[in-house]
């Protein structure tokens, strides 16, 4: 039974979208060197999602702008308010935070990594960080120096942003932009393009990216790392010294004072050579002495010759006690 459709009223039309929207990804770079290979990793992702870029002042020194995608917008500290103009507008960095559906900071700094595990926001970046809601993912590839890899400052600021849900995408060893070998360069764009490619991660299944065991293989191997940079910037082992007990030195001057020192180690070859030199130095002192008594004598019998039949009074040989006495020396 067909019932007449009533008068008066309207058909609501409702349009469906039959395709889905692209991914929006947040890019970003801190100051490292590795930010030259920022424009390839815009590229990979641009193919298949909607980019947006945004840049730290001492990432700009190392990115080649005529290099990203030409529909690209590269935003930086300058335009962090320069669109604001009084209350009610827009605030850059909360747009950026709910227009993107995922963050990736490739290259992660020190210094930037340092900021983020202390909460810190003084540039756009950390300000978008800051402000992100950590129900999205958000990803990080760490590069930097070995011996800053590995820095216990490092740990535990990998071991904070673990802990806020961020995943890491660990650095590969290889020969760095310094001249060192070791851990501690970005992983290839290709790496951290392959490592966001997860549908399941993408699309939201899982609100908050589970930890997985990256954090504590990465900061193995950087320790192994360090280790044996360490080892290969000793090309050659150092010859262990001979220690002894503390002994002091006694020297004699040119004017005839002598002088002790203090000596930390004293070889068995030096305390040798002292003591040859200290039985030198008596048998020097025995000689001068022979040799001024011999002096002495000679002159009293010079004297007793040419006093021959004079009524003069002989003088006395000289004893010990007249002779000139060397000043003591202290021992030893």
């Amino acid at each position: 039974m067909a019932y007449p459709e009533p008068q008066g009223t309207e058909r609501e039309i409702v349009q469906v979208n039959p395709t889905p929207r692209k991914p929006r990804i947040l890019l970003a770079a801190s100051g490292s060197v590795a930010s030259v290979k920022f424009g390839n990793l815009c590229h990979c992702f641009s193919e298949w999602a909607e980019v947006k870029a945004v840049a730290t002042k001492a990432s700009l020194h190392f990115i080649d702008t005529a290099s990203l995608p030409k529909d690209l917008k590269l935003y930086t500290d300058e335009e962090e308010w320069s669109s604001w103009g009084k209350i009610g507008d827009s605030v850059l960095h909360i747009d950026l935070r709910r227009w993107a559906d995922i963050m990736v900071i490739a290259p992660l700094s020190a210094n930037t990594l340092g900021k983020i595990a202390g909460g810190l926001c003084d540039n756009l970046l950390t300000c978008v960080i800051r402000a992100w809601d950590y129900t999205k993912p958000m990803f990080v590839a760490p590069a930097m120096n070995t011996f800053m890899w590995s820095n216990p400052f490092t740990e535990k600021h990998l071991m904070t942003i673990d802990e806020l849900g961020i995943s890491l995408i660990p650095p590969v060893s290889k020969l760095l932009a310094c001249g060192d070998y070791g851990n501690g360069a970005m992983a290839e764009p290709s790496q951290i393009h392959s490592t966001l490619t997860d549908k399941e991660r993408l699309m939201g299944k899982t609100k908050k990216p589970q930890k997985t065991k990256q954090l504590s293989v990465a900061i193995a191997e950087a320790s192994s790392a360090g280790e044996e940079a360490q080892q290969q910037q000793q090309s050659q082992p150092q010859t262990p010294r001979k220690r002894g007990r503390p002994r002091k030195i006694v020297e004699r001057t040119d004017s005839g004072e002598i002088k002790e020192e203090e000596a930390a180690e004293v070889t068995e070859s030096q305390s040798k050579k002292l003591k040859t030199t200290e039985e030198q130095q008596q048998k020097d002192d025995d000689e001068e002495e022979e040799e001024q008594k011999q002096e002495a004598e000679a002159a009293w019998m010079g004297d007793m010759k040419k006093g021959e039949g004079q009524s003069v009074a002989p003088k006395e040989p000289p004893t010990r006690r007249t002779r000139r006495k060397s000043k003591p020396r202290k021992s030893s």
